[in-house]
């Protein structure tokens, strides 16, 4: 159960028996947690949701128990469980400043997960942002896998700092995800997957990136990009395009995938478009099929 310390007003100190735990946003008697929370991580060190309220990590009791509550009266005997941490909106500190990101935790509550994955929006030019619907199914993709995901904004989109840089400083936005990932969740295989301009900065940083696995490309714009440091790159890698594409053709996109060492797997849908419109669940499938033989 994920818990969230919601201050009414934040900007002064406020009253403990004004402050509430809330899990999963429904209202708990819980002041106790409350206190606990503002004595171990001080309201600096929180940071402001899309709703106005001061989110804090979730305590647990010191005593070990991982019961799913705060344990009452606990006061500062409380202590940060490991490996969890505030689902929803996060920001993620980047080269340029701090970047718009939502994460979401797949099944890392309750076991080891095999993979975390980073997604990566379309051209911040051309209407490219986490929330477009598409790079909501590829997260939600991964997410059923059991994957914890982390999908964010490009330096200048919503509301991340900087201005769009043309790919390179974007590039730099994917490894300050994958630094913030991985250090949620240690030792799990990472995997970046990309769509469009996402897909041309995400691919080589994920096959550059040790702690990368998988390398996952949806629509590859191989027309308007030149898709290069795949060459030496021998980590899996999913491909996934549809036969109409019109800025990936797929006699262009087979020739640059042909270059591609192994292991790869390239999946096209017949008739789908750049945006896969009306075909985005088979774009989804295509995810999760492939992650899941891996598994067995």
């Amino acid at each position: 159960m994920w818990w969230v310390l919601t201050l009414r007003n934040s900007s002064t100190g406020v009253p403990p028996e004004q402050q509430n735990c809330y899990p999963n946003s429904l209202r708990n008697n819980g002041s106790h947690c409350a206190r606990a929370v503002l004595a171990e991580f001080p309201p600096a060190r929180a940071f402001r949701s899309g709703l106005g309220r001061v989110q804090f990590p979730v305590l647990f009791p010191s005593n070990g128990a991982d019961t799913g509550e705060p344990e009452r009266g606990c006061g500062t005997n409380c202590r940060l469980m490991a490996g969890r941490f505030l689902a929803g909106n996060v920001v993620v500190p980047g080269k340029a400043g701090k970047l718009e990101a939502i994460y979401k935790p797949g099944d890392s509550e309750r076991t080891k997960p095999r993979h975390a994955a980073v997604i990566c929006h379309a051209h911040p030019l051309h209407g490219g942002t986490m929330h477009f619907k598409l790079i909501f199914r590829i997260a939600r993709a991964f997410d059923e896998l059991g994957f914890p995901t982390l999908r964010f904004n490009f330096r200048g989109v919503g509301g991340s700092d900087g201005a769009f840089d043309e790919g390179r400083g974007e590039r730099d936005d994917i490894r300050s995800a994958l630094d913030w990932l991985a250090d949620r969740h240690p030792g799990v295989p990472l995997l970046v997957a990309g769509f469009s301009f996402g897909s041309w900065t995400g691919l080589p940083v994920g096959c550059a990136d040790p702690r990368v696995s998988h390398v996952v490309g949806l629509g590859v714009p191989v027309r308007a990009f030149d898709i290069a440091g795949l060459s030496a790159c021998t980590k899996p890698k999913l491909l996934v395009q549809g036969t109409n594409d019109e800025f990936g053709p797929m006699a262009q996109l087979n020739s640059w995938y042909a270059d591609l060492p192994e292991p790869k797997r390239l999946v096209r849908i017949e008739g789908a478009d750049h945006f896969f419109e009306g075909r985005r669940e088979e774009m989804a499938a295509a995810i999760s099929e492939y992650f899941a033989e891996e598994a067995t």
